[in-house]
């Protein structure tokens, strides 16, 4: 039996639903077949959910209807919220009752899985009435918002999609953040403005529009004008143009509004008036003469904001004062700063009494509104120049010329290079010159003494008078206001300053007002004769102005001033030397100087009283390959040299310190005479005297033993050395040489003198059997020597020797070998062998071997350390039969063995052994004891 089992899937028939027929064939392979046929409700569609939600955003109730549908049969329904804001949800109710409910108003449990309702049929519909809490949504910019979802389940167990719906809900009207001006701080001044920019900043998540508009001008933007504009953007800026607007108050207001009709608005203010004020002069009196006193003018003004009229003169002279009518009489009212609100009115100027010079006088007016200070100006000038100043002429004789006419007025205030009086013996001077004035016509310059010299003069002359400039035939220099002038100065046209007063002119005003001023300025170089002998040189300058306010005076119109310098062109006599007119000897520490002055104006007479200085002695110190040294300048009087008629003289000792270094004193002696102050004094200057001084001894810094570097040796071994290396450093700015003499031994550079003030030399000893050592430094310079130093060591590098060739006898009498040494000697590990022979041509045959030491036959001291005795009969072994001796006319030889020098501490641990060792001497016995 065969079984056929028919498998039908969604996907393969997505849209099948309801009854269906199935038919299908099963063949063998015998061919047989079979049909069958089966009769089936099939349903793979899923239900359909549709949530009608109508959003109303600013309602706080709104029902919400959803329906369910399926073609095959619905099985249940379930629905559920969401809320952005937590308790935004306040009540929700249904029109029917949720499965497992037994009520249909909920106030919780909003969220997944919600309540699910018993649908049945192909349609099922409920309604959801949501209750909201307005009191949740605070925030213009967040808003709020909830969600309903929904989904079914059909008979089939087909799951629909899930469905939901949201609705954005606003309670809350538009912020407008920001509503005001383009600027920032003083920059938002509207006062005098024509335009500006207006700037809205407005926060809200539902924002719709924002309509602008102002009460006065124009708001315009991308061409368009009006006094609306609509903005659909939350930020941005438009043109708020308002031409003449005069003395108002302007306003904008900004209304902003949400999708919800919600809505807000802000109104700003502005005081504006940028029209200024009308403003007119007129003369009443105008000045037609250039020493007039005083004028009147008139003024008319108009603006609605009420300005204030303020009056103001080109400088700062004379008077302002109201005039006005009164009990039928004119009466005057002085004029003060804070001005006037008064539309029309008269004032007059006065200026009798006050300096000023040369020029139009202009009066100045402003008009200024009370609300932007707005201002009008306006002026009156005169047409004829007022002149109430003198010319103002200054003139001073100085040391050279003026480059400016700042130095030409003497003034160091201004100029660091300040012009000093002529000396009193200058053979030319300049006569510097300035003339202030505006309308100068002409001046003059004359002298009581011609120019010498190429340059200045005119030639002319007048009995003793000479015309050294005249302006303006000749140029000169002119400043066109660089100069100032006080202006309350007073005196009217009367007599200029005088250059005691000249503060009056130059300096700054601490208060009053300062005019610029013409100056006529230069310099003249003038040569004097050669003769002047204390005489008076004067230069006079006399200034002319244009405006002369009576011609028949002309102290009303010119100025006069002049200058004077003492001139005494004859110098002293002088003779300065040293004493006999001998130079004092080099390395001289006292010598003395002779001085004789004579001039025409001895005995002085300017001092009065006092005592006149005469001369100066300057002197310096020039050490070698040193800095010039200045000394302190020695002033000589009268009362220091003795008179004779017309000539001082006298003596100046002068002595060396000690401790000088090496250099010359160079002194100079200056002789002035007595026309004028020392300052000025004519004088002589000597020639400069010499001496060469030092009295300060060299110094040795440093003496020492040292290796072949000139490295200082700290223990330094001198048992054994043959030579050593002496390192020196002395110190004199005029060094010349150092000696250094040794005791024994030779130094290198083969002479006891070097000019080296530091260096090494190597000490060659020769052959030194223990002796003490000695170098001696001494360093010299031109007129000094040091004091010596001196080195010292023990120093041993040989042993002992024989006193001479013939220092030892071979002595029968005493049956003793004795030998004398060149120094104390030690024999406690001496050794000796003695030898004999009877022919002169025979072998020595050896005798007898001797030892030292306490027990020995060999021993020192007996006769003096420096002796050393063996004694034949106290050998240690014997080669022959019998005791061994010393016999009259045999020959003998004895060699002795390990014989050193008795150093006690110097060379203790190094033993020196005789030279050569062992000591061989040859003999015959003999009876006779001759001196070793």
């Amino acid at each position: 039996m065969i079984s056929i089992r028919a498998i039908i899937r969604e996907e393969d028939f997505p849209e099948l639903a309801g009854d269906a027929l199935l038919i299908w064939t099963v063949s063998t392979v015998t061919g047989q077949s079979v049909v069958v046929e089966c009769d089936e409700d099939f349903d793979f569609i899923p239900p359909e959910v549709d949530i009608l939600l109508e959003c109303d955003c600013d309602a706080t109730t709104t029902v919400v209807p959803i329906r369910f549908t399926d073609g095959a049969g619905l099985k249940d329904a379930n629905v559920w919220f969401d809320e952005s804001v937590p308790g935004l949800i306040k009540k929700v109710t249904f029109d029917a009752t949720p499965t497992g409910e037994s009520t249909t108003t909920f106030t919780s449990g909003f969220d997944y899985p919600g309540w699910e309702f018993p649908a049945t049929g192909t349609i099922y519909e409920v309604n959801a009435t949501i209750e909201l809490d307005p009191a949740k949504i605070v925030s213009p910019t967040l808003g709020g918002s909830y969600t309903v979802y929904a989904y079914a389940e059909d008979t089939s167990c087909n799951v629909s999609d899930e469905a939901s719906e949201t609705c954005a809900i606003d309670f809350v009207a538009p912020t407008i953040t920001y509503f005001g001006l383009d600027c920032v701080g003083t920059d938002c001044d509207l006062c005098e403005a024509t335009e500006t920019a207006l700037v809205w900043h407005i926060r809200d998540v539902n924002f719709d529009y924002a309509e602008i508009s102002v009460n006065y001008g124009n708001l315009c933007s991308d061409g368009q004008c009006g006094n609306t504009f609509i903005a659909e953007s939350t930020d941005g800026t438009v043109l708020w143009e308002f031409p003449f607007a005069d003395c108002r108050e302007i306003t904008a207001t900004i209304k902003a509004v949400d999708d919800c009709e919600n809505e807000s608005s802000k109104t700003i203010k502005f005081d504006v008036d940028n029209v200024p004020p009308e403003l007119d002069l007129e003369w009443c009196v105008e000045p037609e003469t250039c020493d007039a006193t005083f004028a009147r003018f008139s003024w008319t003004m108009d603006d609605p904001c009420t300005p204030t009229v303020y009056f103001e003169r080109s400088i700062q002279i004379g008077e302002l004062e109201y005039v006005v009518m009164g009990n039928g009489k004119e009466h005057t009212i002085e004029y003060t700063s804070d001005g006037t609100t008064t539309q029309s009115g008269i004032i007059q100027w006065s200026w009798d009494g006050w300096k000023f010079d040369c020029t139009e006088l202009t009066i100045l007016a402003t008009a200024e509104d009370y609300r932007c200070e707005n201002r009008t100006e306006a002026s009156l000038t005169t047409d004829v120049e007022i002149d109430h100043f003198k010319p103002y002429p200054l003139i001073f004789l100085g040391d050279r010329e003026a480059v400016n006419s700042r130095q030409a007025a003497r003034q160091p205030i201004w100029n660091r290079n300040y012009i000093y009086d002529p000396s009193c013996d200058a053979s030319c001077l300049w006569v510097n010159f300035v003339v202030w004035e505006n309308c100068l016509e002409s001046f003059e310059i004359w002298t009581n003494y011609p120019s010498v010299c190429e340059t200045g003069g005119t030639g002319e002359y007048l009995e003793d008078e000479y015309l050294l400039l005249s302006w303006p035939e000749m140029s000169v220099n002119i400043d066109e206001d660089s100069w100032i002038l006080r202006t309350k100065c007073g005196g009217g046209n009367g007599t200029a300053p005088t250059p005691e007063d000249s503060s009056e002119l130059l300096d700054e005003a601490n208060g009053s007002y300062e005019q610029p001023i013409k100056a006529y300025w230069g310099s003249i170089k003038v040569c004097l004769p050669s003769n002047l002998d204390c005489e008076d040189f004067v230069a006079t300058i006399t200034a002319v102005q244009t405006c002369k306010p009576d011609i028949d005076d002309p102290e009303t119109y010119t100025s006069e001033e002049d200058d004077s310098a003492l001139i005494d062109r004859k110098a002293p006599e002088l003779e300065f030397g040293w004493e006999d007119g001998i130079t004092p000897t080099q390395c001289a520490t006292e010598a003395t100087l002779t001085v004789s002055i004579t001039d025409g104006s001895f005995p002085c007479k300017i001092c009065g009283e006092g005592d006149c200085q005469i001369g100066l002695l300057e002197w310096e110190f020039r050490p070698v390959g040193g800095t010039i040294v200045t000394g302190v300048d020695l002033p000589v009087f009268e009362s220091d040299l003795t008179l004779d008629g017309d000539t001082y003289y006298g003596s100046l000792y002068v002595e060396a310190p000690q401790g000088q270094e090496c250099g010359t004193y160079v002194a100079t002696f200056t002789a002035y005479d007595c026309c004028c102050s020392i300052g000025y004094a004519n004088k002589k200057v000597s020639g400069p005297v010499s001496v060469y001084v030092d009295t300060k001894d060299p110094i040795i810094n440093d003496f020492y033993f040292s290796d072949k570097d000139g490295v200082e040796s700290q223990e330094w071994e001198a048992c054994g050395a043959t030579n050593t290396y002496l390192f020196w450093d002395a110190t004199d700015t005029c060094f010349t040489d150092i000696e250094i003499e040794v005791s024994d031994g030779v130094l290198v550079w083969g002479n006891w003198l070097t000019t080296d003030a530091t260096g090494v030399v190597e000490w060659r000893f020769g052959e030194v059997s223990g002796e003490t050592l000695i170098a001696t430094l001494t360093a010299y310079d031109q007129c000094n020597e040091s004091d010596a130093v001196s080195l010292s060591a023990y120093v041993r590098n040989t042993g002992p020797v024989l006193w001479s060739g013939t220092s030892f006898r071979f002595d029968a009498q005493s049956d003793t070998i004795v030998l004398r040494f060149n120094e104390e000697v030690i024999t406690d590990s001496a050794t000796a062998v003695l030898y004999f022979r009877t022919n002169p041509d025979d072998d020595w045959l050896a005798m007898a071997t001797y030892s030292g030491g306490t027990s020995g036959g060999i021993y020192s001291g007996s006769t003096g350390d420096d002796y050393v005795v063996v004694e034949v009969a106290e050998y240690d072994a014997t080669n022959i039969v019998g005791t061994p001796e010393i016999v009259l006319g045999t020959q003998y030889k004895l060699e002795l063995f390990d014989i050193y020098a008795s150093d006690d501490a110097e060379c203790q641990d190094k033993e020196f052994y005789t030279e050569p060792n062992p000591i061989v001497v040859e003999g015959q016995g003999t009876a006779l004891s001759p001196e070793l």
